[in-house]
């Protein structure tokens, strides 16, 4: 597809035409990792409010999968081992909800989250839900993954989401997260600075 003249958007690597093309061709029976993706881009598809396709899915889809997967991109190709439990015990309801994160696709988001599922999900295929948050989310997805009833697990995951959300330059959601529930849950700063002791 030729981008518009003027397009900012960069050209598709090769690796990521491949990618696209491979996923959208795949026979069943075929590749499981393929299929996967193709399965998580058609499930998007049905939850998507602004008229994205498969297609659409899969191609914002591939550059993601190929950064994740980049220390195991054989296991994308071929047919995967079937002692290879990583990839075939994949939860595609679980990765669904992590591709929604990095596509935006809320709808599907808000109902996991309504249903109670674990917010903190990793994906071999599609990475890190926190990551994906810091990075796109709202400021109310950002809430419901920091509150938490244990007092060190939430100063963990807010220091966590400071650190991320400020590392990707998000302004507004660096100040969200710096007075998230500060009132209730202050901040506690050291007053010393403990210094390392060295024999020497």
């Amino acid at each position: 597809m030729p981008l518009p003249i003027g397009s900012d958007e960069p050209l598709p690597s090769i690796a990521t035409t491949y990618l696209e093309r491979r996923i959208l061709n795949e026979h069943h029976g075929g590749a499981p990792v393929l299929l996967h993706i193709r399965n998580v881009a058609a499930r998007l598809c049905q939850e998507s409010l602004d008229g994205r396709n498969e297609y659409d899915n899969i191609r914002q889809l591939c550059p993601l999968v190929l950064d994740t997967c980049r220390v195991r991109l054989d296991r994308i190709w071929v047919a995967v081992p079937e002692d290879d439990d990583n990839f075939y015990n994949s939860d595609l309801d679980a990765d669904v909800y992590i591709a929604a994160l990095y596509t935006q696709t809320m709808t599907v988001v808000e109902r996991w989250i309504s249903s109670g599922k674990e917010v903190a999900r990793m994906s071999l295929i599609f990475g890190d839900a926190h990551r994906h948050a810091a990075q796109y989310s709202s400021h109310e997805i950002l809430a419901v993954m920091m509150t938490t009833r244990y007092d060190d697990t939430f100063r963990s995951l807010r220091m966590s989401f400071l650190s991320s959300v400020t590392g990707f330059g998000r302004v507004e959601a660096t100040r969200f997260v710096f007075n998230f529930q500060s009132t209730q849950r202050p901040w506690v700063f050291a007053r010393k600075v403990k210094r390392l002791q060295y024999p020497f």
